[in-house]
C-alpha cells in the first residue's frame, strides 16, 4: 500500500471521526505537541530534518516517539531523556562526511541506558534497506573496532533477513552504539545498554478506516502486520545472537510496541489525545 493511500486515510479518519481538518498532512496547531517542550526541543534541533515541521506530520513516526516520551516523562523515573541521539556514526570512509546513527530517543533508568528506534507507518508502505557496501569492507571500521569481520558478516546476510522489517537500520544503530562503547567507557562504566525496537502495530480500527478507501488495501495491511510480527521475533532473537557473538556482555535488544506500553501514560491529561491519535483504545492497549 502506498504512504499516500495511508495518509488519505489518515484525513478522512480525523475529519469523520473529530471533525479535524488535516491540510498538507499536518496536524492543526491546536493538537500541536511542541508545547511539551517548556525547555525547547531536547536536541531535536540537533538531528535531521526539520524538527518542528516533524512534529505536526501525521505519519511521523518521531512525532509518534516524541509524544509518548514525553507524556511518560513525569510519570516515570526515568531521566536524561532526549531526542535524536546522534553522537556516533557507525563508519570512517575518508573524504566523505558520514551521518550519524540517528536514535529517535534516548533516555535512562537507573543503571540502564535505553536507545529507541521508532516506527509508526513505515512497516506498512516500505521494506527493509538495502546495505551500503561500505559496510562490507573492513577499512572503512574505526581501529576501535577489532572485530570488523564479524560485523562485515553479518551485513553481507542482512539483505535477505527480512522483508518489512527494517534490520540493516537496527543494526547500523547497533554498529554506533558500540563505537561509541568502546570510544567512551566512562559513560558506560557500570551501566547496561538496551536498544530498543519500538514499533506501532496496526489496529483494527485502523483497519476499518482503510478498508472504507480500498478492501483490497485493508487485506493487503493485515497479512502485512502478520508477517511485520513474524519478522519482529526473527530480527530480535539475530540480533540478541549477535550481541552475544560479540561477548558485549551488557548489552541487549528488546521489541516493543505502543499498543501494549498504554498504562504507563494513562495518568497523563493529554493520555486520550495520544490514543485518538493513533488509533489505540483507552480501555484495551492490545487492540
Amino acid at each position: 500500500m502506498e504512504l499516500q493511500k495511508i495518509k488519505q486515510c489518515l484525513a478522512q479518519y480525523f475529519k469523520e471521526e473529530r471533525g479535524i481538518q488535516i491540510q498538507g498532512d499536518t496536524f492543526p496547531k491546536e493538537l500541536s505537541i511542541v508545547p511539551l517542550f517548556k525547555d525547547g526541543l531536547q536536541g531535536l534541533e540537533n538531528g535531521s530534518g526539520h524538527p518542528e515541521q516533524e512534529l505536526e506530520k501525521i505519519n511521523s513516526s518521531a512525532r509518534l516517539a516524541a509524544f509518548y516520551y514525553k507524556l511518560l516523562e513525569p510519570c516515570s523515573q526515568f531521566f536524561s531523556l532526549r531526542f535524536e541521539w546522534n553522537e556516533s556514526t557507525p563508519l570512517e570512509i575518508p573524504g566523505r562526511n558520514i551521518p550519524p546513527a540517528n536514535l529517535d530517543v534516548r533516555y535512562e533508568v537507573g543503571n540502564k541506558i535505553h536507545f529507541v528506534e521508532s516506527k509508526y507507518l513505515e512497516p506498512y508502505y516500505s521494506e527493509n534497506e538495502k546495505i551500503s557496501q561500505s559496510y562490507l569492507h573492513q577499512e572503512y571500521y574505526p581501529t576501535v573496532i577489532t572485530n570488523a569481520d564479524l560485523w562485515i558478516e553479518k551485513f553481507g546476510q542482512v539483505n535477505g533477513m527480512t522483508r518489512y522489517v527494517n534490520v540493516t537500520q537496527l543494526y547500523r544503530h547497533l554498529l554506533a552504539i558500540y563505537r561509541h562503547y568502546l570510544e567512551n567507557p566512562q559513560i558506560y562504566k557500570e551501566k547496561k545498554i538496551v536498544l530498543e525496537s519500538v514499533s506501532w502495530v496496526a489496529t483494527e480500527r485502523f483497519l476499518h478506516y482503510v478498508g472504507r478507501i480500498s478492501k483490497r488495501s485493508e487485506s493487503y495491511l493485515e497479512k502485512r502486520k502478520v508477517l511485520i510480527k513474524k519478522e519482529t521475533e526473527v530480527v530480535k532473537k539475530d540480533i540478541n545472537d549477535f550481541i552475544k557473538l560479540l561477548k558485549w556482555g551488557n548489552c541487549s535488544f528488546e521489541t516493543k510496541c505502543y499498543n501494549n506500553m498504554l498504562d504507563s501514560i494513562k495518568d497523563s491529561p493529554r493520555y486520550p489525545e495520544f490514543c485518538e491519535q493513533y488509533f489505540l483504545e483507552l480501555d484495551n492497549g492490545n487492540k
